[in-house]
């Protein structure tokens, strides 16, 4: 690419001067613009073919050789040794050295040589129309002597300039593949104690160090990892020598000329005698020192090239990062373990819980199981109970609201056929009295159970609003009223209550035993209403309900669930 540059600024220079000063051409101004935008369509050839690696060095070489001959026909037809496009040649000369190396502007410039004689003999011997300025004699000689005297001046200097960055190039291209594998010698490690080693024979196989030390830690006192020449470590002083600090503060390397065992006794006692020492730090990711690498460089010279430094620097810093990535990983694999440990007595402890936990449910089943079974015996138990408590209460309410009552009533009745067929026994009246006075005790009870279960349904199952009762005398005896708002029913089902409960054929039947009567009115959604009557006196003078018996028992069919 920067060729392709180049030759557009060789193309664009000609045309500008052409379009400036044309006097300074010998042939025709277009044919020089014509051949010069021919170059540079040709010169767009190896730009193209770049990546082709079969193509691309030949036609790079190709194109070298069309740009000397490109500039020697421009100088030819613009004045010959005193062209003033003859810098061009220059210019080529110094660019090719520079971008592709010395060997090659070397060669170039012998080109550029030949070709620039080659039109100089040309134009002296009127092959080619040449410049009409160009000196005759002795003169012509020394222009041309010049010109390329300066030409390979130029290339030389150019060259040894190049040769010396190349070489530099060179060896930084071997540090660097040093550095890759000590790299990957550090990946292939099997764990930190590795490291630092590796780290010290790089160093000193790469950049020729006579010894080294390697100390760091992950977290307190500094320990010597690697050294090249390691003695006994027992006496070592303990702490961190105040250059190290010095080193970490500084966050850089540091050259010194030799270490005075008063202030640095650890690095003195590790590196005896040791002069010229470059001392560099170890730092992780995000700036915590890990500790310290101390090189002897050896030798009288007490300075060191700034990419030495620079590598040395490099190699320590990858070192670093993979040591404190190893820590991580043995810590993480420590962890790991305790982990694997307490899972381990976690699943026994959990397997334990699971067997005490089945244990203790089937124990806590079986308990349950058992508990059932009593529960159910007493449920038997007490619904036995409460069934005979009904049963007999319901046998003495029977003997006590029936025959009691019946009874009272055949006697009343008897009692004023025997009055009327004896008027003269007066003590017959006060008997008969005492009779109805027994009755209406017997009807207050009647009229109160009717009105409770009347209460009582409606309150469980009317779902009403309001439920009104009314009380009245009427007829020589009590009426009541109970009503309800409530959802009401359908006049199917039993007559027959609930269990402990008084149906309405029940409340029916005591009403009338009671020389009274009993009715129920409702229809779903309409509400209900219990309508009953009880006598002061005797069961003849009693008043008959609105509606047959037949209607009284079709409107008091109800279901059990609804009245019990």
């Amino acid at each position: 690419m920067y060729l392709s540059v180049l030759r557009a600024g060789l193309g664009s220079t000609v045309l500008g001067l052409m379009a400036l000063a044309p006097g300074v051409a010998v042939l025709p101004v277009g044919r020089i613009v014509a051949a010069t935008i021919a170059y540079l369509a040709v010169s767009v050839g190896p730009f193209a073919l770049r990546r082709n690696r079969r193509l691309a060095l030949p036609s790079m070489q190709a194109a070298l050789l069309l740009d000397g001959i490109y500039l020697a026909a421009v100088v030819a037809f613009t004045g010959g040794a005193m062209s003033p496009l003859l810098f061009l040649v220059y210019v080529h000369v110094v660019a090719v050295t520079l971008l592709c190396s010395y060997r090659t502007g070397l060669k170039i410039a012998l080109w550029h040589t030949t070709l620039f004689l080659l039109v100089v003999g040309s134009i002296e011997a009127e092959i080619i129309e040449g410049s009409a300025t160009l000196p005759e004699g002795a003169g012509s000689t020394v222009a041309v002597a010049l010109a390329v005297t300066g030409l390979w001046l130029l290339a030389l200097g150019t060259a040894t300039a190049a040769a010396a960055s190349e070489r530099q190039l060179r060896r930084q291209k071997v540090d660097l593949a040093s550095l890759s594998t000590m790299v990957a010698r550090i990946d292939a490690g099997r764990g930190a104690e590795e490291i630092p080693g590796i780290l010290l024979e790089a160093l000193r196989d790469t950049f020729g160090l006579e010894q080294g030390v390697v100390l760091a830690s992950p977290e307190g006192d500094l320990r010597v990892l690697a050294a090249t020449d390691q003695g006994p470590l027992d006496d070592l002083p303990a702490g961190i020598d105040p250059l190290i600090e010095g080193v970490w503060t500084d966050r850089a390397a540091r050259l010194v000329r030799q270490i005075d065992p008063a202030t640095d006794p650890r690095l003195a006692a590790l590196l005896p005698g040791a002069r010229n020492l470059l001392v560099v730090p170890l730092f992780r990711e995000g700036g915590h020192a890990l500790g310290a690498v101390a090189l002897e460089i050896g030798g009288t010279s007490t300075g060191m090239r700034r990419w030495v430094v620079s590598m040395v620097e490099q190699y320590v810093a990858h070192a670093a990062l993979a040591l404190h990535n190893a820590w991580l990983t043995e810590d993480r694999e420590a962890q790991l373990e305790t982990i694997r440990g307490l899972e381990q007595e976690l699943r026994a402890h959990n397997l334990e819980l699971e067997v005490k936990v089945a244990e203790r449910t089937e124990e806590l089943r079986e308990t349950i199981q058992s508990l059932e079974e009593i529960d159910e015996q007493r449920r038997r138990l007490l619904a036995h109970v409460v069934q005979a408590a009904e049963d007999e209460r319901r046998r003495i309410a029977n003997d006590i609201h029936d025959d009691p009552v019946q009874k009272m009533v055949v006697l009343k009745m008897r009692l004023e056929l025997l009055a009327k067929a004896n008027p003269d026994l007066p003590d017959l009246d006060d008997a008969r009295d005492a009779v109805l006075g027994t009755i209406r005790s017997q009807t207050r009870v009647i009229l109160y159970r009717i009105a409770q279960e009347a209460l009582t349904n409606a309150r469980k199952h009317a779902q009403a609003d309001e439920i009104r009762v009314k009380l009245e005398e009427r007829d020589g005896g009590v009426w009541m009223e109970i009503s309800d708002d409530g959802v009401g029913y359908a006049p199917e089902g039993a007559l027959v209550g609930a269990p402990g409960h008084l149906g309405v054929a029940a409340m029916r039947e005591r009403a009338e035993m009671a020389a009274g009567w009993c009715t129920l009115r409702s229809l779903p959604g309409a509400g209900t209403t219990l309508e009953v009557w009880l006598p002061h006196e005797e069961a003849g003078n009693r008043p008959q309900a609105t509606m047959d018996d037949d209607d009284v028992v079709a409107l008091s069919s109800v279901r059990a669930d609804r009245i019990a």
